[in-house]
């Protein structure tokens, strides 16, 4: 459509000046709105982009190619002009180029702006970085890097790039103190794997290092339970047939403690570090234990990997160690070093695939060593409400092998569940509530069928007497779940509620807890990070 002039004046000179002056007045081009949201709604963390540019005339049709004597010849408010368009009609790294040569000549924001994202779009980001050190250009750059990690829940790199884009993360980053109570029942034999176990109480203590580091240190006390094991249980050395017992076999740890420290950088990738002990207190002198995560993200995938010495905590013998009811000797306290890796990747906008793979190998005082092999694989439809960031629903298979069955109690044996065989299926709901809120909650539920299968194992793995266990299949169905859940009370002080849960065909395994939460600096909102899972 031409540009009406009836009524201006006719020379060719006042005609051109005044059809330039109607271009420059023509709205520049608009930031693209990546995922944006606005800030105003920063309520969610879903903006990606913070433009001081009005919008740009759409497009319609393809542009011509540049004539780059032509394009040199116009004004930089027209240069501009032309090179949002070229961005607009998805040409990046056309538009790459040209915001590139614009923002040497004016270093605005716009410009700034305009170099980022067509450059990024075309993936060619090595000259962005030798427009760092630029005011305009950090800016631009800060803003997106901080939005970037606001997505990805790492809050605090968050704030170090741009502190003052978020103040509903207010204070997210201070000292806390945490006072926790818990318990746990596991179904089983009396004196063998049965177990009952209780946290009261668990003390920790939050402070930061810096803007970027965390250090937690915490100290629990832990009074764990087996009850009395029969005369004629299968524990120990027992002869053949099985006699009264000589000692009285171990039924309890009265008073246990569980000292721990914890550390975690927000650098590049995500880096925690943690170290403490098996339960100060039982029958064996206690090992420590200690772990190293590090964890990497993409916009549509994560993964991390983490390493680990951690004590099994599925008997008493396993976690801190017996004493034979014949011979008087201690065995037990056993240990898992390892790894495990996991892997998420969001496909499209609906579908999101989780991996898990490890390998752990197991050894404990006078326990046969011992190694595993196991993996998940889940796939899931994906929901997003006002209420839930994520709603994950669909088919998982899992499938974990052990090289010896050890979970009896005569010697030698660890007392933990250690199949030939473990496959299970089924259907698996994960579900997450929105973030950064007064109330947050997470949890997931897995329904399925299970198939156990246990070899023919000696009485006794360094000495085989003769006797063996009998081989062993089970199928049946098994559910499981947990859920975690915090309200802010107030602005210092919030509790936290979580229970776990695992039924087989004659297993149960119920445990649940409450943390009570105390910020010496004032919280506007919650996050996941906060959680503590009791």
């Amino acid at each position: 459509m031409p540009i009406i002039t009836h009524g201006l004046p006719r020379s060719r000179f006042m005609k051109k000046f005044i059809l330039m002056g109607l271009i420059a007045l023509v709205p520049l081009a608009g930031l693209p709105q990546e995922n944006q949201k606005s800030v105003s709604k920063y309520k969610t963390k879903e903006g990606a982009a913070y433009s001081s540019n009005p919008n740009i005339p759409q497009q319609t049709k393809p542009l011509p190619s540049i004539n780059k004597k032509s394009f040199k010849k116009k004004s930089i408010v027209n240069q501009e002009v032309e090179a949002w368009n070229i961005y607009k009609q998805k040409d990046y790294p056309k538009a790459c180029t040209l915001f590139l040569e614009l923002y040497k000549k004016k270093s605005s924001t716009s410009m700034a702006e305009g170099a980022y994202y067509s450059c990024t779009k075309a993936k060619n980001t090595k000259p962005l970085l030798a427009l760092r050190g630029s005011p305009a250009f950090d800016e631009v750059w800060n803003k997106n890097l901080a939005q970037k990690n606001f997505n990805q829940e790492r809050y605090a790199r968050a704030l170090f790039y741009k502190p003052d884009l978020f103040p509903q993360l207010e204070n997210t980053h201070t000292s806390s103190v945490t006072l926790g109570f818990s318990g746990r029942f596991k179904s089983g034999e009396d004196g063998l794997d049965h177990l009952n176990s209780i946290m009261l109480p668990s003390l920790s203590f939050k402070q930061g290092l810096s803007d970027l580091s965390q250090i937690q240190f915490k100290l629990s006390h832990v009074m764990l339970k087996t009850g009395q094991a029969d005369n004629l249980s299968l524990i120990g050395s027992p002869a053949n047939p099985p006699g009264a017992f000589t000692f009285g076999p171990t039924e309890k740890l009265a008073h246990g403690l569980l000292p721990e420290i914890s550390f975690i950088h927000e650098g590049p990738s995500r880096i925690e570090l943690g170290s403490g002990t098996t339960p100060i207190g039982g029958k064996i002198f206690p090992l420590p234990t200690g772990f190293f995560k590090i964890s990497f993200w993409w916009n549509k995938a994560f993964v991390s990997l983490r390493l680990f010495a951690e004590p099994t905590d599925e008997s008493l013998l396993s976690y801190t160690g017996l004493k034979d009811p014949y011979t008087d000797d201690d065995w037990g306290r056993v240990l898992r070093f390892g790894g495990v890796a996991d892997h998420n990747v969001t496909l499209g906008e609906r579908w999101n695939l989780s991996s898990q793979i490890l390998w752990n190998y197991l050894k404990g005082s006078h326990v046969k060593g011992n190694q595993t092999f196991g993996l998940r694989e889940q796939i899931g439809r994906v929901w997003k409400t006002s209420v839930f960031e994520n709603i994950i629903v669909g088919p998982f298979v899992q499938y974990q092998n052990y090289h010896r069955d050890l979970s009896h109690f005569t010697f030698g044996h660890g007392g933990y569940f250690s199949p030939k065989h473990f496959v299970q299926g089924g259907f698996g709901a994960l579900f997450q509530s929105q973030d950064v809120k007064k109330t947050i909650f997470e949890g997931n539920v897995n329904v399925g069928l299970q198939h156990i299968r246990k070899p023919k194992t000696p009485y006794f793995p360094f000495n085989n007497d003769g006797r063996f266990y009998a081989t062993k299949n089970q199928t049946g169905p098994s559910v499981s779940g947990n859920l975690s859940a915090m309200t802010l009370v107030s602005s210092h002080f919030t509790p936290e509620l979580g229970v776990n849960f695992r039924y087989g065909d004659d297993y149960k395994d119920i445990a649940g807890g409450l943390n009570l939460h105390y910020f010496f600096g004032k919280r506007k909102n919650l996050v996941r990070t906060d959680m503590n899972h009791p």
